[in-house]
């Protein structure tokens, strides 16, 4: 086990024991500017600050008096090796806190923090206007961070987390089952393992996955999505603008506002719906049998190499099938009747098919109804849909399914 030291005010050294030696490094590098050390004593008060800086607070395993205690001004660092939940608020300035597996309950003061916990259950929270940004490092335990305000950087410990962010534009690592709600800044978001959630917020979202399962929901405002090896679910924001590539699991994509870029990756086959306005689906280093779902505006749908379904729907779309044997799906109540157009650029007779259900008009009807002009038919369906086939002069039944 990896551990960090400060020497004591009496002449012994402090330990404070880290699960990992990159958090015990941190420590150690945020604890070599104290130059001295004052310990707390049972029973008596918080001593003042060494004058001219440098000092550190330590708290003993017997921990503070109850309740919540004000750090002094002037102190750089406190030290909490307490073996019970420490209750702490930090002065003005900008602070250290290094706390050990006890537990700790810690609000900034509107200085920028450095908070490094080693373990525990630990409360953790930033002031609610003016700090000047922190940063935090959960340990293993079960932690709550709130970000109230400044840019903050997080990073989650092993355990099951909850993490809200502010105003600030903010940083998380998180790494285990965690959950995550941005705020009205930028975040970025990523996610090493572990299953994860993530509440998108009011400003401009950016999450990257990693081996775990996770549910990335955008907010208000626009979101930019990297799914990991495990694949999840994730939804762009009502802002618009969004761009979600699916990893390399299996993933369930919604394209969230207008102007939004979906993309399926990996062999996992995922699933793909068009959101409101004109979308972007595409399948394209995909190599899974993969799902597409077109909206109500104009979109353009791109499959990949697999054998892959796509449902037409109330808007215009321009379809690209790619490669395998792949089905064009329209369904009565889905499409979007007079004025809507399906073009399909690369239907193969023989390899791909069309699934018509629930239309008045038969598919025998349909290809004696059919229009050719030059190489291209179209198909109208019973609603008013148009269904137009490029490069095929002409149509027969082996199109159906």
């Amino acid at each position: 086990m990896a551990e960090a030291t400060l020497s004591g005010g009496s002449g012994g050294t402090i330990t404070i024991p880290f699960d990992t030696a990159g958090a015990a490094g941190l420590a150690q590098q945020a604890l070599s500017s104290i130059t001295s050390t004052l310990t707390f004593t049972p029973g008596g008060s918080v001593p003042n600050a060494p004058v001219g800086g440098g000092g550190a607070l330590a708290i003993g395993p017997n921990g503070l008096p109850t309740g919540t205690v004000a750090v002094p001004s002037g102190y750089t660092a406190v030290v909490n090796t307490a073996t019970a939940p420490v209750a702490l608020v930090g002065g003005g300035e900008s602070q250290i806190i290094i706390s050990s597996s006890g537990g700790l309950n810690y609000f900034t003061g509107g200085g920028s923090d450095t908070v490094i916990a080693a373990g525990g259950d630990n409360l953790i929270g930033t002031s609610l206007s003016g700090d000047a940004g922190s940063r935090i490092l959960a340990g293993v335990g079960n932690d709550t961070v709130v970000a109230a305000s400044g840019n903050n950087t997080i990073t989650a410990g092993g355990g099951s987390n909850l993490i809200g962010l502010g105003s600030g534009n903010n940083v998380v690592y998180a790494q285990g089952s965690d959950r995550i709600v941005a705020g009205a800044g930028n975040d970025t978001i990523g996610v090493e393992s572990g299953n994860t959630t993530v509440w998108g917020g009011a400003g401009q979202l950016t999450f990257v996955g990693g081996s775990g399962n996770t549910t990335v929901a955008g907010g208000s405002g626009t979101a930019t999505i990297f799914g990991g090896v495990g694949g999840g679910q994730f939804s762009g924001g009502a802002g618009g603008g969004n761009l979600i590539v699916s990893g390399e699991g299996a993933s369930t994509v919604w394209g969230g506002g207008g102007n939004s870029q979906l993309f399926a990756a990996g062999a996992g086959g995922d699933v793909l719906v068009a959101g409101t306005g004109n979308q972007t689906l595409s399948g394209g280093s995909s190599t899974g049998n993969n799902t597409y779902f077109a909206g109500s505006g104009n979109n353009l749908i791109g499959g990949g190499v697999g054998d892959d379904n796509i449902f037409a729907g109330r808007g215009n779309a321009t379809i690209f099938g790619g490669g395998g044997k792949d089905t064009f799906d329209f369904f009565k109540d889905l499409t979007g009747g007079p004025g809507s157009t399906i073009t399909i650029g690369d239907f193969t007779i023989g390899q791909d098919k069309l699934a018509v259900i629930g239309f008045d008009n038969t598919p025998a009807e349909l290809l004696a109804s059919q229009q050719v002009q030059g190489a291209t038919t179209t198909l109208i369906l019973g609603d008013g849909t148009k269904v137009v086939l490029t490069g095929l002069a002409g149509v027969d039944s082996r199109i159906f399914g």
